[in-house]
């Protein structure tokens, strides 16, 4: 039922619900910011004007909104001398933070002044316990250049909880006056000790604390929480962590304290990119997760280019690590170590990988827990170590990997080889996940439906449909024409023999390393239609084509095997090392024709 206009109005003179005031900055009334603070009470929205404020605020036992007019438009700014921000919240009140921009703020250095080490940019004061936690928003925010020990960008206090909306945190990290504290974890973008849910946010460019002997972690995010706290959520979506720097734990580090009762942190990171983050301490390790006590669970999202100097350790000390629709490519380490065991994770006592890439990292593809721990599942994931220096490489079909674009070739190898249990959902560009008959391994889905263009061939059958002729194990692959097989399992070869021509055939097959990409489609208007590539006869000097066999001619000059014409067939074929190739050729149908046949794409992994 509605409440009748007479009992709000009687609410309203009672003080027991009150109209929001909107307090105009600047204005007669209020020429800055902190004076519409103080006139302020809970609830109060405190709308700022363009122009940069030389403010140091507090807010003070209420919640308010601060709204501007854009980051790029308002701003406080704490010209590298003082915070921009500071509130002490009473409990289940809410701070918001809407369209500003808290720039260079920093803390005066160590004083016995509480809080004088963290927050740079926004310090929010601890609560006492979880009855007295605050709301802490802040949505469509620039957080750039905050100088503190401990969040350099931000601080949300104990047991309060923090949501980040469309915001961005830049080159945030320690100050000058911290230089010589390497017993604090130093300089964070944000340090949080509660709750932090985060969507459509990007960190760039921040740092931890790096003096020698130091302790810093989470070059973008640290959240921790105590034995006696419950554990804690860290929950990111479509957030971006690029370029971050930290001791240990490039990107995030998440310690949850164990003790009696204590709960572990969970970590969830949906359609984020963890990308360039780095651990920078000798003998450093978690070069993108620090994960203590904590269960860490990613989908569709990119972790790739993290390095640590010393260590490839990439995940380190999760508790339960679950990666789905995961692609893990091109981590590593800056320093190369002694020889020994050198693994992409560590310490994590149970690993789970579902339709993930992990591949071309700089350490094993194993995942090392601790001793007795569960060995690592893995479902229908495409793993691949770094290969030794000038030992063939698996092309897994990348558009751009020189270029960082780690989404899919049609014919990529991981296009519809996973399992359709774990393929709801989008990719990390937010397009549907399942395109083709089953979902594509790693976080990008490759949009392109239905047969690839030029894999199809042109050979018919007697009833004038599309026949296969090409085939690997009798196999002519899934729908993309992908067939996986294990390094050094023998495979036999095939080519059958036109419906349409009831004479032996003769044939060429030729090949491709690695994966084609839609701009190499060529023409061969004689044969009806296009092929993959270009045949090696058109391009003999590319190092990437090669003529396989030829019927029409003796050894040598029949190519790399001798064939007869078909049906024509080798056994025993193997790949000791992990390698992508693409074949396809042209055959006799019959009545002096030439067709073009199917494309294989065969990958050992």
């Amino acid at each position: 039922m509605r409440p009748s206009l007479a009992l709000v109005l009687v609410l309203l003179l009672t003080g027991i619900i009150r109209a929001q005031t909107v307090r105009p900055v600047p204005s007669l009334l209020y020429p800055t910011i902190q004076s519409a603070i103080d006139a302020s009470v809970d609830g109060d929205v405190i709308d700022i004007g363009p122009g940069t404020y030389l403010e140091s605020l507090l807010v003070s036992s209420k919640g308010l909104t601060l709204r501007g007019q854009g980051a790029g438009v308002t701003s406080i700014d704490g010209q590298g001398i003082f915070r921009c921000l500071a509130a002490y919240l009473p409990p289940g009140a809410s701070l918001k933070l809407q369209q500003l921009g808290l720039l260079d703020g920093a803390t005066t250095g160590p004083t016995n002044q509480e809080g004088d080490h963290q927050g740079g940019c926004l310090w929010v004061a601890d609560a006492n316990t979880p009855a007295e936690a605050a709301l802490i928003e802040l949505s469509d925010c620039l957080v750039a250049n905050g100088r503190a020990a401990n969040g350099g960008g931000l601080y949300a206090g104990r047991h309060h909880q923090l949501l980040l909306s469309r915001c961005q945190f830049q080159g945030n990290g320690p100050g000058a006056n911290y230089a010589s504290m390497v017993s604090l974890p130093s300089g964070f973008a944000v340090l949080c000790r509660g709750d932090l849910i985060a969507t459509d946010t990007s960190f760039t460019g921040n740092i931890a604390g790096l003096a020698a002997g130091g302790n810093g972690s989470g070059g973008a995010i640290r959240i921790e929480a105590l034995a006696s706290q419950g554990g804690f959520l860290l929950d990111c979506k479509r957030c971006d962590f690029l370029g971050n720097v930290a001791g240990r734990g490039g990107a995030i580090s998440a310690v949850a304290q164990m003790g009696t009762g204590s709960q572990p942190g969970n970590v969830k990171l949906e359609n984020c990119a963890l990308v360039g983050n780095g651990s920078a301490l000798a003998g450093s390790r978690a070069a993108a997760l620090e994960l203590a006590y904590t269960d860490c669970w990613a989908r569709s999202t990119l972790i790739a280019r993290n390095s640590s100097v010393g260590s490839p350790d990439l995940i380190e000390n999760a508790r339960r690590l679950e990666l789905v629709h995961c692609t893990v490519v091109e981590n590593g380490i800056s320093v190369i170590p002694t020889p020994g065991p050198h693994d992409l994770t560590s310490y994590n006592s149970f690993a789970n990988l579902r339709n993930c890439i992990i591949a071309k990292n700089r350490a094993a593809t194993n995942f090392r827990g601790l001793a007795g721990s569960s060995p690592p599942t893995i479902i229908t994931s495409l793993l691949e170590a770094l290969p030794a220096p000038g030992a063939p490489s698996l092309d897994l079909g990348f558009v751009d990997a020189a270029g960082g674009d780690y989404r899919l070739l049609p014919l990529s190898p991981a296009v519809d080889m996973a399992t359709a249990v774990y393929g709801a959902g989008v990719d990390l560009d937010g397009a549907p996940r399942k395109v083709g008959p089953l979902p594509d391994a790693g976080c990008y889905e490759n949009q392109v439906p239905g047969p690839v263009p030029g894999t199809e061939g042109t050979v018919l059958d007697g009833m004038g449909q599309p026949m296969d002729v090409l085939l690997v194990n009798s196999s002519a692959g899934n729908g993309r024409r992908n067939l996986h097989l294990a390094p050094g399992a023998f495979f036999g070869l095939e080519v059958l023999q036109p419906q349409t021509n009831p004479q032996p055939a003769n044939f060429l097959l030729w090949g491709r390393l690695g994966v084609p990409t839609p701009g190499e489609l060529f023409p061969i208007y004689f044969a009806g239609g296009a092929m993959a590539f270009a045949p090696h006869v058109v391009a003999p000097s590319n190092p990437l084509l090669f003529t396989l066999t030829n019927s029409y001619e003796p050894p040598p000059v029949s190519g790399i095997v001798a064939s007869s014409p078909a049906p024509w067939s080798i056994g025993a074929v193997a790949l000791p090392f992990p390698a992508t190739m693409t074949l396809q050729g042209l055959i006799e149908t019959g009545n002096g024709q030439v067709r073009i046949t199917n494309a294989l794409v065969i990958s050992t992994y």
